[in-house]
């Protein structure tokens, strides 16, 4: 899963990189030359946001972030310290990986959602500043694929069946999805259930399926029948979880065989039970 993470996350991050060139988002000889903000970041991971510019040989006075147009950390080489952090809801700064050219954000809530600018000015006189911003989004893949529960292994048609899907530990709430035979399954089927809130910030989102199982549903050759649950998290198109479970199907001349083999035994246990009692009436007329 950690490493589904990295890879999720290298690819959205190469995606979010804004290029400026030469002459945009520039004032005289300072340049904004690349702006990095993933648009997608993991609650439980950190993340590194990137101002790279150019002076231009002008003396750099101060680089300053913002998150929706709050200040939350600002680099200047000509004070001491030279960076300063403020309080900002959802904004945790982490100073010891934080410069110049980059700010470190950890640990992420739900609150870090939001509009980040990076804002690069040089010094005096006339203090030429270049702004650029992007939006980033905080979301939580499930630490494990979506988990079916309640199936059996036999059935027959005709059955009730009944399962639940519950994709656990998501931020937002996961997409749950049922397929049989690869086939989304009509809402009527469906039983929703109110989300749970899971630990701290996460969501566990469970889909009921209930129905009784038809002839048209199943591949009669194998006597299989699909069905297969995905868990989405809103925004993490690059990642999805799943599971299939396959069902085997007691054919109905099988079924038929089976009510006909206890129907007999509970008569003959009947028969049994009827001679026992004649026999025990005789005894007593006999004896008595």
């Amino acid at each position: 899963m950690a490493d589904q993470r990295v890879t999720w996350y290298v690819a959205t991050l190469s995606a979010i990189i804004i290029s400026v060139a030469a002459g945009i988002g520039s004032k005289g000889g300072l340049i904004l030359t690349k702006l990095i903000i993933p648009q997608w970041a993991d609650l439980r991971s950190s993340v590194t946001l990137y101002c790279q510019f150019d002076t231009g040989g002008d003396s750099l006075y101060s680089v300053k972030w913002y998150k929706d147009d709050h200040e939350f950390f600002r680099y200047t080489p000509g004070l001491s310290p030279q960076t300063l952090v403020f309080d900002l809801d959802g904004v945790n700064v982490d100073e010891s990986k934080s410069s110049a050219s980059e700010v470190t954000l950890y640990p992420l809530t739900r609150t870090s959602n939001g509009n980040y600018k990076c804002e690069v000015s040089t010094d005096a006189p006339n203090f030429p500043t270049v702004v650029e911003d992007a939006n980033m989004s905080v979301i939580a893949f499930p630490d494990d694929g979506p988990r079916i529960e309640g199936l059996r292994p036999l059935y027959s048609v005709g059955e009730f069946l009944e399962a639940n899907c519950t994709a656990k530990m998501t931020f937002p709430l996961a997409q749950v999805t049922w397929f049989i035979n690869n086939l989304e399954v009509d809402s009527y089927l469906l039983e929703r259930y109110t989300p749970e809130i899971s630990e701290g910030p996460f969501y566990n989102s469970t889909l009921g399926l209930r129905f009784p199982l038809k002839k048209e549903w199943v591949d009669m050759n194998k006597k299989l029948m699909y069905v297969k649950c995905i868990a989405k998290v809103a925004g993490a198109e690059p990642k999805t979880d799943e599971t299939s479970v396959r069902l085997r199907l007691i054919p109905d001349q099988t079924l038929s065989q089976e009510r006909h083999i206890l129907n007999a035994g509970t008569a003959i246990n009947n028969h049994c039970a009827i001679i026992l009692i004649i026999s025990a009436v005789y005894y007593y007329e006999v004896y008595n």
